[in-house]
C-alpha cells in the first residue's frame, strides 16, 4: 500500500466523504470546507493530510496556517515531487502556483522590520473559559512553527490564578501577525490602541452562544482582519456583524492522554476521599463557571431532573455532584442553587480552582458527566471527558 492508499483510506473514513471513485477523488482534491483548512486556500484535503502526516514537510513548511508563502511552496513542492514520493494519480496533483518558482524561504520585504511570528493576547492567566480557549490558541500556534508572544489581559472578574510569566507588555512591535482571543465586548481597538494591531495582520477569536449577536457589538470587528470561531454555529451568528471579513472555523482541540488502570483507580480513591463519598458511589457531576451565567449553564435544570429521576436520597449509592469556579457566595446566582438543592444529600457543591492534573482526576471519577446547558460556546469540559 503506497503512502496515499493510506491517506486516502483515511479520508475514506469520513462521514462527508463521497462514495463513488470518481467523487471521492474529486472531493479529496478539494480545499476544506470546514474545520482548521478553510484557513489554507489552495491546499487540497489531500494535501493537507499529506502534510499532517510528514515530519519533514512540517519542518521544511512551518508556518503552513498563517504563511500563504510557505502554503505556496509546499503546493509547488507536492506540484513536482507527491506523484513520485506518495503514489498519487493525477488528479491529486496540484497545478504549480503562478509566479512561484523557488522552495527556498522568501525574504520578507513588506513590511519592514517584522518578523515572522505571532502576538497572542487574551485572558491567559484568568479561570474562565475564555482564558483556557486563549491557551488552547497558543498551543495549537506553537504547532506552525512561528515564534509566539503573548500578553496577559487581566480585565476580567474572573479569578486570576493560572501561572502565566511570559512578556507582559501589550505592544508587539515586531511580529507579523496579532491574535484577540477576547470577548467580543471587548473593543480591541479602543482598549489598546494601535500599539499591538498597527502594521500586523489582526485575527480576532470569537465565542458566542446564541444565534442573535447584540448590536452593540458589531463595531468591535472594525479593527481586525480576520475572525477565528470554534463552530459553524458561532460563524453562521457573526457573519452579518463581520462584513466581508473571512471567518474560518478552527477547533481548539485537545491533549489526548491514555489513562491506564492504576491511574483511574487511583483517582478515584483521591476524590472520593476528598468529597467524602464511598469509592463506591456513582458520581454524576457537572462543571461550570458562575461567570457564564447558570441561566446559561443550567445548573439548576441539572437539580430539578436529578430530583425528578431520584425522588428518594441515596447519597451512598449516587451523588450529583456540581463542580464550579468563581462563586461569590450568597450572591443571586449561588442562592439559586442552593434553593434549587434544598435539603438534598445526595447534591454536593464544590468551588474550586484545579489544576490540569486535578482536573483530569476529578473528571476520571466521575461516571457520567452531565450538561442541560441552554446554548455552548464550545464545551470544553464535554471535550476534556470524552
Amino acid at each position: 500500500m503506497t503512502v496515499a492508499d493510506q491517506l486516502l483510506a483515511a479520508l475514506r473514513q469520513r462521514s462527508d466523504a463521497p462514495v463513488d471513485v470518481a467523487g471521492f477523488l474529486h472531493w479529496c482534491a478539494e480545499p476544506e470546507s470546514t474545520a482548521i483548512a478553510t484557513s489554507i486556500p489552495g491546499v487540497s484535503r489531500f494535501l493537507v493530510a499529506l502534510w499532517k502526516a510528514r515530519p519533514d514537510l512540517q519542518h521544511n513548511f512551518p508556518g503552513f496556517y498563517l504563511d500563504p508563502e510557505a502554503r505556496q511552496r509546499f503546493v509547488l513542492w507536492a506540484h513536482h515531487f507527491a506523484a513520485q514520493e506518495t503514489g498519487a494519480p493525477p488528479e491529486l496533483i496540484p497545478a504549480a502556483p503562478a509566479g512561484v518558482t523557488s522552495l527556498e524561504p522568501p525574504t520578507l520585504v513588506d513590511l519592514p522590520g517584522r518578523q515572522h511570528g505571532v502576538g497572542v493576547i487574551g485572558y491567559l492567566r484568568a479561570v474562565l473559559g475564555l482564558g483556557e480557549a486563549a491557551r488552547r490558541v497558543v498551543d495549537l500556534l506553537k504547532l506552525t512553527s512561528e515564534p509566539i508572544r503573548t500578553y496577559a489581559y487581566d480585565h476580567t472578574l474572573a479569578s486570576l490564578t493560572i501561572p502565566w510569566n511570559e512578556r507582559t507588555e501589550v505592544d508587539f512591535p515586531d511580529v507579523l501577525v496579532s491574535v484577540f482571543a477576547l470577548a467580543p465586548y471587548e473593543d480591541v481597538s479602543a482598549l489598546l490602541g494601535q500599539r499591538a494591531t498597527a502594521g500586523a495582520y489582526r485575527i480576532a477569536v470569537v465565542f458566542w452562544e446564541t444565534a442573535d449577536v447584540p448590536e452593540k457589538f458589531s463595531g468591535n470587528f472594525g479593527a481586525v482582519d480576520e475572525v477565528w470561531v470554534t463552530s459553524e454555529f458561532t460563524a453562521n451568528a457573526l457573519r452579518a456583524d463581520v462584513q466581508g471579513r473571512p471567518i474560518f472555523v478552527i477547533p481548539l482541540g485537545a491533549t489526548v492522554t491514555i489513562i491506564d488502570s492504576p491511574q483511574r483507580i487511583a483517582a478515584r480513591s483521591s476524590w472520593s476521599a476528598r468529597l467524602g463519598i464511598a469509592e463506591s458511589t456513582v458520581v454524576v457531576g457537572q462543571m461550570f463557571d458562575y461567570t457564564s451565567r447558570i441561566e446559561r449553564k443550567n445548573p439548576v435544570g441539572l437539580i430539578e431532573a436529578w430530583k425528578a429521576a431520584f425522588p428518594d436520597e441515596h447519597p451512598g449509592d449516587r451523588v450529583l455532584l456540581l463542580k464550579s469556579v468563581n462563586e461569590t457566595p450568597g450572591d443571586d446566582q449561588s442562592r439559586a442553587i442552593g434553593e434549587a438543592i434544598g435539603t438534598r444529600s445526595d447534591i454536593l457543591t464544590f468551588d474550586a480552582v484545579l489544576n490540569a492534573d486535578e482536573q483530569r482526576e476529578l473528571l476520571l471519577r466521575f461516571d457520567v458527566l452531565a450538561s442541560l446547558h441552554r446554548a455552548e460556546g464550545y464545551g470544553l469540559s464535554l471535550l476534556e471527558a470524552m
